[in-house]
């Protein structure tokens, strides 16, 4: 005898979990007598003790709910009249929440569909709720035998248990079934396609087309449908008397076989001919090529009004100009110009930017010429000149010094001469008086007088150039 609470934790484990349990053998049930419904589990007696304490017949809940099962572990043997033992389970009543009752059915049929009967302990064989018995279908698809004499014995309403059907989220589609496209309507929905497709990678509609014979695509072996978008204008001139069936577009002649407008197409062939450019084998695929006439005639027309806005612009001009010569009044000049448009005051503003640009750049260019020009003319200059040669004589005192020299200046640089002149010394007489001087200089008097003022009257100079 198991203690209450491990009991307790093992019919938990029994109502949440699957415990897989070998049979021993695998004998169908026979025909035995019906068996009798035995008292709840100790759960349920321990529930009943505790509602008769505090005197509570009935729980709060209009309604009581049971699920019928049996379990193996409770089997009991039966020897039949024959003299074959058989084993047979009793069935007993388990008091479960609405919820559980409610999916009693639904985890009833996944234990069948998946065979977990075969290794589970526990067996469902209907659901109870007050008076009212619903009895499920077993995997051999009949109600467990003898069950349904014994509980109407005991007064119960015994019913076989009906599925509902399934509310599904989202409305089932029509029942009625689409009519089935023909062949040629086919075809155009994939002409159609095609079009559509061509739209949106163009991001241009296609209102007027005219559809032509493109050829032959040798890899394909198929033929190619040419969709020529046309103005209104042309796409009605084309229909205008005398007609034609063919049409030239860049300095190519096409048969046209049919037309696309306003979301329609049409014909003008037989439907075999039609057919013939599709392919069935890949559902009625179409290839095409698209020649855009409207967009050109567009861009001619816009081409034309430029050069129509050049040509007043030009005429404007002239005419300024021939009134500035003439000495005209501005008013008059001004009322001859005109608001130029917007693409040419850019353009014209573009033209004037890069002009001032290049004479900038010429101007640099003649700057730094004339610099490098007037450097080279200062070198030349500076080796071409001659110096001017003089010859200072120096008159000694009464008393001669060997040592004292007229002082003539061993060079004349930047520092002694305040011009920048230069000097050289040749010749220098430590004992007489006599040297001659080179100047490079273009000042003469002044050299001379610096060397008098340093030397006095002692020196006298003679130009010898």
């Amino acid at each position: 005898m198991l203690p209450g609470w491990l009991e307790d934790i093992l019919e938990w484990l029994r109502e949440h979990f699957w415990i897989a349990f070998h049979l021993v053998t695998n004998t169908p049930q026979p025909n035995i007598p019906p068996t009798t419904i035995v008292p709840n589990s100790r759960k349920e007696k321990r529930k009943q003790h505790a509602m008769a304490q505090r005197k509570i017949t009935k729980e709060s809940s209009s309604d009581d709910f049971w699920v019928l099962e049996s379990d193996i572990k409770t089997h009991v043997s039966y020897v039949h009249d024959d003299g074959k033992e058989f084993i047979a389970c009793p069935v007993e009543e388990r008091r479960v929440s609405k919820e559980a009752w409610l999916e009693s059915h639904e985890a009833h049929a996944r234990y069948i569909k998946h065979g977990f009967y075969k290794v589970r302990h526990l067996k469902v064989h209907g659901r109870r709720i007050n008076d009212e018995v619903e009895l499920f279908l077993m995997e051999d698809g009949n109600e467990t035998p003898g069950l349904r004499k014994d509980l109407e014995e005991k007064g119960l309403t015994v019913r076989l248990y009906v599925p509902q059907a399934d509310k599904k989220k989202y409305p089932s589609p029509s029942a009625k079934t689409q009519p089935e496209m023909s062949p040629i309507d086919r075809c155009i929905a994939a002409l159609k396609t095609n079009i559509a497709e061509n739209e949106i990678e163009t991001d241009r509609t296609t209102p007027y087309a005219l559809l032509g014979d493109a050829g032959m695509n040798w890899e394909t072996r198929r033929k190619k449908v040419l969709v020529l978008i046309v103005q209104e204008s042309r796409f009605k001139d084309f229909f205008a008397p005398p007609q034609s069936e063919h049409f030239t577009s860049r300095g190519c002649d096409y048969k046209v076989f049919g037309t696309y407008s306003d979301d329609e197409v049409h014909w003008r062939c037989t439907d075999e001919e039609f057919m013939s450019f599709f392919q069935e084998s890949r559902g009625y695929y179409v290839e095409c090529m698209y020649c855009d006439d409207a967009k050109a005639a567009e861009e001619r027309e816009q081409e034309q009004e430029r050069k129509e806005r050049k040509a007043a612009k030009k005429l404007r001009q002239q005419q300024q100009q021939q009134q500035l010569a003439t000495g005209s009044q501005t008013n008059s000049f001004s009322a001859l110009e005109d608001q130029p448009d917007a693409e040419d005051e850019a353009a014209e503003a573009r033209a004037e930017a890069k002009r001032a640009k290049e004479k900038a750049k010429r101007k640099a260019q003649q700057a730094r010429k004339k610099a490098k020009d007037e450097e080279a003319e200062t070198l030349a200059a500076d080796e071409t000149r001659k110096p001017s040669t003089f010859l200072l004589t120096s008159r000694p005192k009464k008393k001669h010094n060997p040592s004292s020299v007229p002082r003539i200046f061993g060079s004349a640089g930047q520092d002694d001469d305040p011009a920048g002149d230069e000097s050289d010394a040749e010749d220098v007489d430590e004992e007489g008086a006599v040297c001659s001087l080179q100047y490079y200089g273009d000042n003469i008097e002044d050299m001379i007088n610096v060397i008098q003022a340093a030397q006095g009257e002692r020196v006298k100079i003679k130009n010898l150039n």
